[in-house]
Order: C-alpha cells, then structure tokens, then sequence
C-alpha cells in the first residue's frame, strides 16, 4: 500500500521505514518434518536482497530464522500474519517490551509475535501505513511489528517466535522458552520449549558436520538437524551418519523416534542401517506404511537392522512420496 507491501507474515527490508522489499524469484528450498528452509529474493529499491530463511514448527507456533548480506544498508521488519476482524473498536492489544512480544486479539483469534535475535524494536499492533482495508478476507485488519532500529549492511542473522491461533492465549507463556544463537557461517544454534534443540545453516557453504546434545552429525552439507536430549527423537536434512544412531547410504532427510515397547518410527527418502545402540537391540521386524494408513510387514526385504535403498525407492514410488513411512520392532 502506498507504493510498499506489508510485512505480512514474512521478513521485509526497508531503507526508511516507508517502501518496503517484496519477495520475489525462491532460488532454492527444501523441506523436512517440522521444518522448512528457502533462499529468496526481496526487490528494494531496484536492487536484489538475497534472504536465507527457515521456519522451525513448534506445534502452531513458528520459529523463524533469516540470514540477510544486503547490497546497501537496510533495516528489516518482520511481522507474523495479518488480524482481521469486522469491528476493530473490539481489537484487544499488548505489549510487554522487556519481553520483547506485541499481541493482538479479536473476535475469537489472536496474533503475537516476539523478538528473539537481532530485533531491537517493536510496536503495537495496528493498520500497516494507516491502511487497514489490505486484508483479502476482512474489510479491517491489523498487526503488530517488530524491528531493526538503525540500517546496516553487514550480514547478520535474525529470529523471532510468531503465532497465529483462532482462539486467545496468553503470550507470555506461549512465546516464552525460545533461545537462539548465532554463529560463524550463520549457523544458528537453537533451544525450543519442548526440550529440543536445533541446528540450522543458513547460506550456500554448509558444514559437513554438525554436534548436537553432545552426537556428532555428518553430511555432505548439513542444513539442519533438531533432537531431544536424550536422542529418542531426532530429525535432520542432508545427513548421512548420526553418531551412535543410523547411517545413510546417501545425504538425506531423516526422522527417528523411539516409542514406548521396543517400537521405533523412521521418515526417510534413502536407505539407512540403524545401530542397535540406538535401537535398544537387534532389529527384528520391520513395516512400511502404505497411503490407506495401513502397515505391510517388510522384514524379509531388510538386512540386519537395515532398511535398504532400494526398498525405499520402491515405496516412494508406489505412495508418489518423497519420505517413506517404516516401523521396525526390536
């Protein structure tokens, strides 16, 4: 609006708080469970941004990253997505600028968003630029922001926490337990309210390696890894050993978890060997999961805690899914 775009549920660069960057050509992107990754352009001011971003799920709640190198100096804004609603005397704000979050509730929904890593700035929710007949499905909407307070051109690296509910909640509660670090090459060290903690590079070198809740991780480029820190639950992209627990016969996206009575569930889209470290003993049947929900005993396909490549393939042909669904019994 105004010559500019919203901030909409997604990072925006600015150079004077007015015009605003919008997404253009996604370069490149990749997904895994409860995770999702994509280079971008953003247009500002004629010129390409180049924006590395991710979004970690922590059941509805969004745990987003962004790497940013601009061509010129440039703030950036962020905002989770739009409240709408048909009387907007009704709107109920809050803020808790200690906290770092902005809040926003009408008519049975709600929106929050809290800064986390870079951020220095925030304001309540309102109409962006005085505009509040943007929104697609209410003739008023709102959101709040957050914010970098000076531009800068030296690449650094971002997060927040957002949340959209349909129903009320209490932010202080709902955006609190997030921690993120950023290191060298923009990996970004992560620790989430459910007790698990991520890895996540975001840039075009990657690391062939990664040590997370105290396991070695290894890859031909590494771009995420998340994992309770008792290893029950694991899942990565672009992985080819985790220490102690599987090995792959190709980079690859992989998600394990122990389940109560010597049952284990593994996504993946290559074949892997699971160690019985991990497992907690030999591997004795094993079963894919067909599209209808239903399980298939495929034990006489495997090997000795193996889940061949060509077995995968096979099944992710006949689900048309890139990750095959499996069980295994010990």
């Amino acid at each position: 609006m105004r010559g500019s775009y919203a901030p909409d549920a997604m990072l925006a660069l600015t150079r004077d708080g007015r015009a605003f960057g919008h997404r253009l050509h996604t370069r490149s992107s990749a997904v895994a469970p409860g995770f999702m990754w994509c280079k971008f352009d953003e247009e500002l001011d004629g010129e390409l941004q180049v924006i590395w971003a991710a979004t970690l799920l922590a059941g509805d709640r969004q745990l987003r990253l962004a790497a940013i190198r601009p061509s010129f100096p440039v703030r950036a804004f962020e905002a989770p997505g739009a409240l709408g609603c048909d009387c907007p005397a009704g709107v109920r704000r809050r803020s808790d600028a200690a906290a770092g979050w902005e809040y926003a509730e009408a008519s049975g929904r709600a929106v929050a968003i809290r800064r986390l890593l870079g951020f220095d700035g925030q304001t309540a929710s309102a109409p962006f630029q005085d505009q509040s007949n943007i929104n697609l499905a209410y003739a008023y909407s709102e959101q709040p922001l957050i914010f970098e307070a000076q531009p800068g051109v030296a690449p650094r690296c971002l997060a927040s926490v957002s949340l959209v509910r349909p129903a009320a909640f209490e932010p202080e509660h709902e955006l609190d337990g997030f921690s993120v670090t950023a290191g060298p090459a923009s990996l970004m060290r992560t620790a989430l309210p459910d007790g698990t903690l991520a890895c996540v590079a975001l840039g075009d070198v990657l690391p062939a390696s990664m040590t997370l809740a105290g396991r070695e991780l290894r890859g031909e480029a590494l771009r995420f890894a998340r994992a309770r820190a008792d290893w029950s639950w694991f899942c990565g992209l672009g992985v080819t050993s985790v220490e102690g627990a599987a090995t792959c016969c190709a980079p690859g996206t992989l998600q394990l978890a122990r389940m109560p009575g010597g049952e284990a569930r593994i996504s993946t889209d290559v074949g892997l060997s699971l160690a019985e470290a991990w497992l907690g003993g030999p591997m004795r049947h094993a079963f894919v999961q067909a599209l209808d929900g239903s399980w298939i005993e495929v034990t006489g396909d495997c090997r000795a805690g193996e889940l061949p490549a060509a077995l995968v393939r096979n099944w992710s042909a006949t689900n048309n899914r890139s990750l095959v669904e499996f069980k295994v019994l010990r």
